[in-house]
């Protein structure tokens, strides 16, 4: 089959065909916006037909115009050159609805606030996470340093232990005097007991430097 080329003609509202199974559909949202975008930029993006005046794009564009100013109103559109197989009408139309990619919204967070882009017609679903509010700033501001509890736990379910009992307060206090260990309260629960923590090789050392 032939290239396709493409030229701006003129058509009425009234002249234009729409597909009866158009797939695109517009929330109460987004049609509002697309109105504003119309009334501010008006017809900037072009829509297109067949050479039987089929919309293949622009349907809620046509819509929109056609509520606003009428049936015969006249627009341009966009006309290929020859006639399109029923194939290559089905596939524009729904390459047309799918290839319009996606935003990078680490650069939006990064270029516009979010009351501009609110403006523009981003819903507030689409925007969570783009400014930090107290909450957020104070939750993110503690680590295992400043936390009252750790948040991930110094020494429970993190290192294996080999534990010497205590039974009483005199070899209790020996102990931690003598080998100087840290004092860790368990992260969960308050019924744990608190423990006397000194790591391997510091214990290790210890005892080398006692048979010494």
């Amino acid at each position: 089959m032939s290239d396709i080329k493409w030229t701006t003609e003129k058509r009425k509202l009234s002249e234009l065909v729409p597909d009866r199974n158009n797939p695109r559909t517009l929330s109460a949202h987004d049609h509002r916006q697309l109105k504003k975008s119309l009334k501010k930029f008006n017809l900037a993006s072009v829509p297109v037909v067949d050479s039987s005046n089929n919309i293949l794009a622009g349907h809620q564009r046509i819509a929109i115009l056609t509520q606003e100013y009428g049936r015969d109103y006249e627009i341009d559109v966009r006309v290929p050159s020859r006639e399109l197989s029923e194939d290559e009408v089905t596939e524009y139309r729904l390459r047309d609805n799918r290839n319009h990619g996606d935003f990078d919204y680490d650069i939006l967070a990064n270029t516009f606030d979010v009351e501009y882009l609110e403006s523009v017609g981003f819903k507030g679903s689409e925007l969570v996470g783009f400014e930090t509010d107290d909450f957020d700033e104070e939750f993110y501001s503690y680590d295992d340093e400043n936390a009252v509890m750790p948040i991930v736990p110094k020494w429970n379910e993190k290192y294996s232990a080999v534990i010497i009992l205590s039974d009483n307060l005199m070899d209790d206090n020996f102990l931690k005097n003598f080998f100087k260990v840290e004092s860790a309260v368990d992260y969960k629960t308050s019924r744990v007991a608190p423990n006397f923590v000194i790591t391997a090789k510091k214990f290790i050392e210890y005892l080398r430097n006692y048979n010494e």
